[in-house]
């Protein structure tokens, strides 16, 4: 099946259809992310990162990947794993502290060097928390940043950088 993807004056251009890239019409947004403790060698703990999906994104999400730093494994924080990771349309989206379970989204999780790969099985809308569960929290104190990205559905899916999942971790007495 082939498809017209443009005209240039008289002159269409005609390629075979799902042959060309596929992007997202606008940005997903990344709430703040959070740890449920941010007390440093606090463990086991869970750190959530929360992606809005606006309803004029016409174009379904395939998958997710959040990025451990690489400068946080030296100080502790390791990859979750795959059973450890919760995926689920919260029940409160809009609330600044934690999310709680709303509806759990099927989903397959897999792990890449440094990256958690969350592929859906059906494409979610709305509001999604993707939730590592016990973590330990690094021994240095900062500002650690995960890196968040999302892909389209589509055979050529063009990756977006959704933002960094940025989580402050403090001392026992409190500093950073």
């Amino acid at each position: 099946m082939w498809q017209q993807v443009c005209t240039l004056g008289l002159v269409g251009l005609l390629v075979p259809v799902g042959a060309y890239p596929v992007a997202f019409e606008t940005a997903l947004k990344l709430q703040p992310a959070l740890a449920l403790n941010d007390v440093t060698r606090y463990g086991p703990t869970s750190y959530q990162f929360n992606v809005a999906i606006p309803a004029r994104v016409q174009t379904s999400l395939a998958r997710l990947t959040i990025t451990v730093p690489d400068d946080a494994v030296p100080f502790g924080i390791n990859l979750p794993r795959p059973e450890e990771v919760l995926v689920y349309v919260p029940s409160n989206p809009g609330a600044t502290g934690p999310r709680s379970i709303g509806q759990q989204l099927p989903a397959t999780i897999s792990l890449r060097g440094r990256t958690v790969m969350v592929d859906f099985l059906s494409p979610p809308t709305g509001y999604i928390t993707i939730e590592f569960q016990q973590m330990r929290n690094p021994e240095v104190s900062g500002v650690y940043l995960f890196e968040v990205q999302a892909l389209p559905v589509g055979t050529q899916p063009i990756s977006q950088f959704v933002g960094y999942g940025r989580i402050t971790f403090q001392s026992p007495g409190g500093s950073q």
